[in-house]
């Protein structure tokens, strides 16, 4: 099993393991991996081979910001919001419209998605939030489930 896995990635200069199996269709650029005849994202497999199980309700994210690359010293635990705090840091998180790609008019700003996801994190409800920001409690939910920010 672990032979297969060490062979389905090449280590880059800049440090990075690029996955060069089979990819998941429905996230782009994360690896695919069958363990125990169950799927799992290549990264994860290898941040669980080399650094222990996942605890329940957190993410593996890339320090490298590469999501082809399974390098264990590229890879750390965070949360949902932990995740998407990073993405906006950086300017790689696809609403944010600072790299092209994402959308450039909303209602909300960065700021606010992170104060948001805060208030939801300390018990605020969705509904008085939405009414704080002037935006559907469906956005809310969105933010809070990380389906559209």
């Amino acid at each position: 099993m672990l032979k297969r896995f060490w062979n389905k990635f090449d280590k880059k200069e800049n440090g990075c393991w690029e996955w060069n199996g089979s990819l998941n269709k429905k996230i782009n650029g994360y690896g695919n991996f069958y363990y125990n005849h169950k799927p799992i994202l290549s990264h994860r497999f290898s941040y669980t081979f080399y650094n222990g199980d996942i605890p329940n309700n957190m993410k593996v994210c890339h320090k490298c910001d590469n999501p082809s690359c399974v390098n264990p010293e590229h890879l750390f635990l965070g949360t949902q919001s932990d995740n998407i705090v990073d993405s906006i840091k950086k300017g790689r998180f696809p609403q944010s419209g600072k790299n092209g790609g994402g959308k450039k008019l909303r209602k909300l700003t960065d700021k606010q998605i992170i104060k948001i996801k805060n208030d939801l994190k300390n018990g605020v409800y969705q509904k008085d939030i939405a009414k704080k920001y002037n935006v559907t409690q469906t956005t809310i939910c969105s933010i809070n489930i990380g389906k559209y920010y």
